[in-house]
């Protein structure tokens, strides 16, 4: 939250560096690119005033990043429901970009928690520029954090005499791993302005933010049960212009510089160039090709040429066999005396047959015209084997840290076996968990299948396995009548895996099932469609209520 101040002493003789104005156009754009410089800053930096030159042209550069401002559009699909969603102004985003943080470098380091790089979510509206909450990339998930008190990093417009008064906190919770919690409050001020001289010469006229805020980090480690506390005093120096990003930044850490860099440049919107990394005039800085790279630098055997797009050097001619640059009857005699070297083609794969996937072969079915897995799925990308439950099993996986397991049972690994895996429904419409070719099931491939299973009514009689738990099979016998019986004509073979709710309560193991499909509840888009079945019916329910933080099985369907 904020709170304006006007500091009317502040600059009460405004000279022509005083006169400068941020607005909206002067903020990070998008499609547009970033190349920033870390350098080690000194103390002469740090001077306060009018009419000031702050002169970069003598730092040692450390070390180069650059990173693109992209539109809300083209966040994924998780991070969209959250921050490009009408229900929830006041986390509706303009764009993001990379967002760095040594609180979540806390979390990294003694947590374990392994992501690329998160990224943060910025808002443009109600006169200031915030940053609404951030995205983590975790062995391809995308996992959205709102923040509980937005951080507003400063007003809109920007001018000499302002002062922003704010606080700001957001959570992260991963179940069974640890919880951080991270809040500050603090104030912003317009403390200097003047021309910044930039190592590559520029100079920019500039207003100079000063932020202070007082943190404090807060990790939890479930394991230990140890909490660390990290409380410190961080001042940033912005030197605001019409850059987008600020010209220069440099962060403290009580005192200590932890971070500084300066803008190198900026393009987008037009800026041309090879941009081929495998060109030998390749523009590392070009965002738009101009048809310039060129490969004079490669060097192809006779009758090969170099390919752009694979490359690599490629047979000039396909039907020059010989290379001698002319297709003639002795290119045709040795594609004759090869023919047939490779012996039989083997036979497709058919619907039906079983499908080899991360090292587990899944048993198909052809219902109607569409080709189902007939089990649940159990994918663990990027694993061969036990997945590491600091990665994974806290936002994909529900029972327990690798295997599903029911509270009370001790069989970890044979109710994996046995059931699949669980899966939060985020994973359901915003990851590709089945593999090449197939996807996880729409509601309307649902509707498709009960339909063909005589409707929702009786459907779920040919849908689910035959067996009960007296005879050797998975589904209990009803608690509240006679079993209603299952002959799985179908071939779906559903069996009883139960679920969970987003809050870690179990329920339902050789009772119900649950299958998430990849559809969106319309009227709340925190909520999926799913397939519920249940020993006590032969009903096959299509349901909206299941909050995508609950966690039910997934079948693939065959595109």
């Amino acid at each position: 939250m904020k709170q304006f101040i006007t500091t009317m002493l502040l600059f009460a003789c405004v000279t022509g560096y005083g006169q400068v104005v941020i607005t909206e156009s002067d903020l990070p754009q998008v499609d547009s690119s970033y190349v920033l410089v870390q350098f080690d800053a000194d103390s002469n930096l740090f001077g306060t005033g009018e009419g000031l030159i702050w002169d970069l042209g003598n730092v040692t550069s450390v070390d180069t990043l650059g990173f693109d401002v992209q539109p809300i559009s083209n966040a994924p699909l998780a991070a969209q429901l959250v921050f490009n969603n009408s229900f929830s102004p006041e986390y509706a985003a303009n764009h993001f970009y990379t967002y760095r943080s040594s609180s979540l470098e806390l979390a990294k380091s003694q947590a374990g928690l392994n992501f690329d790089d998160a990224q943060g979510f910025y808002k443009v509206g109600a006169g200031n520029y915030a940053l609404v909450g951030i995205q983590l990339n975790v062995q391809g998930f995308s996992i959205p954090v709102t923040f509980d008190d937005v951080d507003e990093i400063h007003g809109i417009p920007l001018q000499a005499g302002q002062e922003l008064a704010s606080t700001s906190s957001y959570s992260l919770e991963f179940a069974g791993l640890f919880d951080l919690h991270v809040s500050q409050g603090g104030s912003s001020i317009i403390d200097g302005s003047g021309k910044v001289i930039l190592p590559d010469g520029s100079q920019r006229d500039i207003l100079r933010l000063k932020s202070s805020q007082s943190v404090q980090d807060s990790l939890c480690l479930h394991e230990s049960a140890e909490t660390i506390v990290d409380e410190y005093e961080r001042v940033t120096y912005s030197w605001i212009g019409d850059g987008g990003l600020p010209w220069v930044q440099i962060t403290l850490k009580d005192s200590v510089v932890v971070d500084a860099w300066w803008q190198k440049s900026i393009f987008g919107g037009g800026s041309s160039g090879c941009t081929n990394s495998a060109a030998c005039n390749y523009n590392e800085t070009a965002t738009d090709d101009d048809a310039s790279c060129h490969y004079d630098c490669h060097f192809c055997l006779d009758g090969t040429i170099w390919s752009e797009a694979l490359g690599g050097c490629i047979v000039a001619n396909p039907s020059d066999s010989n290379f001698d640059g002319c297709v003639q009857l002795n290119d045709l005699l040795d594609l004759l005396s090869a023919y047939g070297d490779c012996g039989a083609e083997e036979s497709t794969w058919q619907c039906g047959d079983p499908l080899e996937y991360q090292g587990y072969a899944y048993e198909t079915v052809l219902i109607g015209e569409q080709c189902w897995f007939a089990e649940n799925l159990r994918s663990m990308p990027n694993s061969g084997g036990c997945i590491d439950p600091q990665s994974y099993c806290t936002h994909g996986w529900a029972y327990g840290e690798c295997f599903p397991i029911q509270t009370g049972s001790d069989n970890v690994e044979s109710n994996a076996f046995n059931f699949g895996l669980l899966y939060k429904g985020w994973c359901a419409v915003s990851s590709e968990l089945c593999p090449v070719g197939w996807r996880i099931p729409s509601l309307s491939d649902f509707e498709l299948l009960i339909s063909g299973q005589g409707g929702e009514e009786v459907a779920g009689e040919s849908l689910k396995e035959t067996g009960t738990l007296s005879d050797g099979g998975f589904w209990e016998e009803s608690i509240f009548s006679d079993y209603e019986g299952a002959n799985n004509a179908s071939g779906f073979s559903a069996r009883p895996a139960g679920g969970a709710y987003g809050s870690g309560t179990y329920f339902g193991l050789y009772h119900s099932t649950g299958f998430w499909s990849s559809s969106l509840n319309s009227l709340d888009l925190n909520e999926g469609w799913y397939l519920d079945l249940n020993s006590n019916s032969d009903d096959a329910s299509l349901s909206t209520a299941g909050s995508l933080n609950d966690k039910k099985s997934i079948r693939c369907i065959k595109d």
